[in-house]
């Protein structure tokens, strides 16, 4: 999702095609759409920039399918379950009221000025009338039964 659109995407998984040798592994850390949905605790404050992000990750099943396409042999996929890709910073509920915090994120800059804005604000309503706590345990709840991210594994045929 760093690297630009879809067909940017799949010309690196091209190059990673042929500068492999037969059995050469390729590892593609991704997520899924629930996991970008329903992953990360404070993704839900900023909706509209979780569907651009969305947008620019090829969908899993897409993603097995265009590696099949381009010769690639797919061996499986690993979800850790516990793993967070901010690590300890995944943690930090006050982490969206600190520009430094966002930064670190991929997400945030997706945001617009009002819709950072706007998530603050229910953040700050929520600590403020004490259902923060039952809204960050639901939001874990959710990661913890489908993970945060996934690893792809394929081998040059």
């Amino acid at each position: 999702h760093h690297m630009g659109g879809h067909d940017i995407q799949e010309r690196a998984l091209r190059e990673s095609y042929r500068a492999l040798r037969p059995g050469g592994l390729v590892v593609i850390q991704t997520l899924s759409q629930r996991q970008i949905r329903d992953g990360f605790w404070y993704f839900d404050l900023i909706p509209e920039a979780t569907q651009r992000l969305a947008d620019r990750y090829i969908a899993l099943p897409d993603l097995i399918s265009k590696l099949g396409d381009i010769g690639f042999k797919y061996e499986g996929s690993t979800v850790p379950i516990d793993a967070t890709l901010q690590g300890k910073a995944h943690f930090d509920t006050d982490g969206p009221f600190k520009p430094e915090w966002r930064a670190g994120m991929s997400i945030w800059p997706l945001a617009t000025e009002a819709e950072v804005q706007n998530a603050l604000d229910r953040l700050r309503a929520m600590k403020r009338d004490g259902t923060f706590e039952e809204y960050y345990l639901k939001r874990e709840a959710l990661r913890k039964d489908f993970g945060e991210m996934t690893f792809v594994h394929a081998v040059k045929k």
